[in-house]
C-alpha cells in the first residue's frame, strides 16, 4: 500500500472510530491489521513512515491511551531486531501462522521453518511482546490437531483454529485438501 494510500485509509479509520465512539458513548478500539503476504519483510523505513503518519492523522493522545491500535499477522520466520524495535515502542501486536506440524511451510530452499519460528517466538517472550497464534486446519494439522494444541499450552500462548474452507487452492489434489468431515472429526 502506498503512503498515499495509507493516508486515505487512516483518514477512513479515524473518521469511522470517531463516529462509533459516539454512536456508543465509550471508549472504542480500532486494531489495524498488516497482513497479507509477509508484513516482516517490510523495510524498517516503510513502518516508520506509515507510524508518523498514525501520530499525524490518528493523534498521539488517542494511540497512547489505545484508541487505535497496530497487530500483524506474520509467519514469523523473518524477525529482524530493529522492526521489534519499533514494534514495542509503538504497542503492536503479533499474530503468528505456525501449524507447528513440519513439512508444509518451507523456505524457498525446501527447509522446514518451525524451529526457526519457535526461536523467534522465544525472542518475542524475552522481550515482552505479546503475541497469539494461528493453526490453520488442514490436511497435514487435522492428525496432529492435540500435538499442536498441546505444544501452544505448553508455552502459555493462545492459538486460534483457523479451518481451510473454500480457499483458491484447496481443490481435492492439493496436498493439504481437507473435507470439513476431517476437520469435524479432527475437532
Amino acid at each position: 500500500l502506498s503512503l498515499e494510500g495509507w493516508e486515505r485509509l487512516l483518514v477512513m479509520i479515524r473518521e469511522y472510530h470517531q463516529k462509533r465512539a459516539a454512536e456508543l458513548r465509550a471508549p472504542f478500539q480500532s486494531c489495524i491489521v498488516w497482513h497479507g503476504g509477509e508484513p516482516m519483510l517490510l523495510p524498517l523505513s516503510y513502518y516508520e513512515r506509515v507510524v508518523d503518519l498514525q501520530h499525524r492523522l490518528l493523534g498521539d493522545e488517542a494511540l497512547a491511551r489505545g484508541e487505535f491500535f497496530n497487530t500483524v499477522q506474520t509467519n514469523l520466520y523473518t524477525l529482524p531486531e530493529d522492526t521489534l524495535d519499533l514494534f514495542q515502542r509503538e504497542g503492536f501486536q503479533l499474530g503468528v501462522s505456525m501449524d507447528v506440524v513440519g513439512g508444509v511451510r518451507l523456505t524457498a530452499g525446501g527447509k522446514e521453518t518451525e524451529d526457526r519460528v519457535v526461536q523467534n517466538m522465544d525472542r518475542l517472550r524475552r522481550r515482552g511482546i505479546a503475541f497469539g497464534a494461528i493453526l490453520v486446519l488442514a490436511a497435514h494439522t487435522c492428525p496432529n490437531i492435540t500435538v499442536a494444541y498441546d505444544f501452544y499450552e505448553s508455552i502459555g500462548i493462545n492459538v486460534r483454529v483457523l479451518p481451510l474452507f473454500q480457499a483458491p487452492l484447496n481443490t481435492p489434489g492439493a496436498s493439504f485438501a481437507v473435507t470439513a468431515q476431517q476437520m469435524i472429526d479432527a475437532l
